[in-house]
């Protein structure tokens, strides 16, 4: 049994795994748990496997980095953040009997947590029957979720080195990288790159951008991106939006730009594109990393402990990603397009240089606790 949800990099990882563990164990059952909002996304992900994803009842702590105190107090934040957090504590509850239940019908030998405010109640409950409990965390700075459940966990494995998981039991922690698709390794075909284009509708002869909020989307991201169309499109520059279920449109189509709100295939679409326009979110970050793509991140500056942020920094540092300012007009986002998109050289050094952070062997390593927690 696995947990995850909030959005999609909690649950891409997921799906590597289930794959890695049925191919070792062709008879595996396997159930995934997430908040009833995420569920029909979260079924896409795993739609054409044997998965059943049920669906709780969750609340969760809403925390944003780089509120001023008095801005806590605005009508806004008084609703949507104070009295949603409020009301939230009894869906929790109401989900950790939902967990409880759950646990106690298919009886499962591991919960495997990969993080999310939907994953407190089920890990309680899986405390509460002795369950173990493998965890993976992802982001440079650990998830509250994550570091109330490391307590009981029996494994832990980790997306960047342990020392920046000071809270977590040295003994039973691993660095062990994201797992993502073997898929995101493999280099592109021109046949497969070409048919991801006539999919689209694009000219494979000219450069494709693709800019991805994830299976949420980012309204940031999608106004940038049809802010900076008329001189991408100028410059002869098309461009795939994948706007996520919560991006507002209206979006352009036309020859030299795509909206759609799903990919099925995300890996051949980041593997032929020229350029990926992303958020920083740790799995994502990952998938580019094994893909070798030339990026631009735009993180969300205003999750809980910036953790977008810190991770942008982390890539930046070595040189392996762009990182775009956090104001301006849509100018910010086409000027340092169209010069990476001409400078081949400069998209080259940036594939090596986050090419560096793919741990090729993280799937089978997190399998691999994974297993070992079943056993213990």
């Amino acid at each position: 049994m696995a947990v995850g949800g909030g959005s999609g990099g909690h649950v891409t990882p997921v799906v590597a795994v289930y794959k890695e563990l049925r191919k070792r164990f062709p008879d595996l059952e396997f159930k995934f748990i997430c908040d009833r909002i995420f569920a029909d996304q979260t079924k896409g992900l795993f739609a054409g496997s044997e998965v059943e994803v049920l669906t709780i009842s969750a609340g969760k702590l809403r925390r944003y980095a780089g509120l001023k105190w008095f801005e806590h107090f605005h009508p806004y934040h008084l609703r949507h953040t104070h009295a949603a957090n409020f009301t939230d504590l009894f869906r929790m509850a109401r989900g950790y009997f939902q967990a409880k239940k759950a646990i106690e019908k298919f009886q499962p030998d591991v919960l495997f947590v990969k993080g999310g405010y939907v994953s407190l109640p089920v890990g309680l409950a899986a405390r509460k029957f002795n369950l173990p409990i493998v965890i993976h965390d992802s982001d440079v700075l650990p998830g509250l979720t994550n570091r109330i459940l490391a307590r009981s966990a029996r494994y832990i494995g980790t997306g960047s080195p342990i020392e920046n998981y000071p809270t977590y039991p040295k003994g039973r922690t691993s660095f062990v990288g994201v797992p993502v698709d073997s898929k995101f390794f493999e280099k592109i075909s021109d046949r497969d790159k070409k048919k991801v284009f006539d999919a689209y509708g694009f000219d494979h002869k000219l450069p494709l951008v693709l800019v991805t909020g994830g299976g949420s989307g980012a309204q940031e991201l999608s106004d940038l991106a049809v802010s900076a169309m008329p001189k991408l499109a100028e410059s002869k520059i098309q461009t795939l939006l994948l706007t996520g279920r919560q991006s507002r449109g209206p979006f352009p189509d036309n020859e030299y730009f795509k909206a759609v709100t799903f990919i099925n295939g995300l890996a051949d679409v980041i593997r032929a594109a020229d350029v990926v326009v992303s958020r920083a979110g740790a799995s994502s970050l990952a998938e580019l990393a094994a893909a070798a793509r030339p990026v631009i991140l735009v993180p969300h500056r205003h999750l809980a402990g910036n953790h977008q942020v810190k991770n942008a920094e982390v890539y930046a540092r070595q040189g392996a990603v762009t990182v775009l300012g956090a104001s301006g007009s849509g100018d910010r986002l086409s000027a340092p397009l169209i010069e990476l998109v001409a400078d081949g050289a400069e998209r080259t050094e940036l594939s090596r240089s986050i090419h560096k952070f793919a741990k090729p062997n993280a799937l089978d390593d997190m399998v691999d606790l994974i297993i070992k927690g079943a056993k213990s």
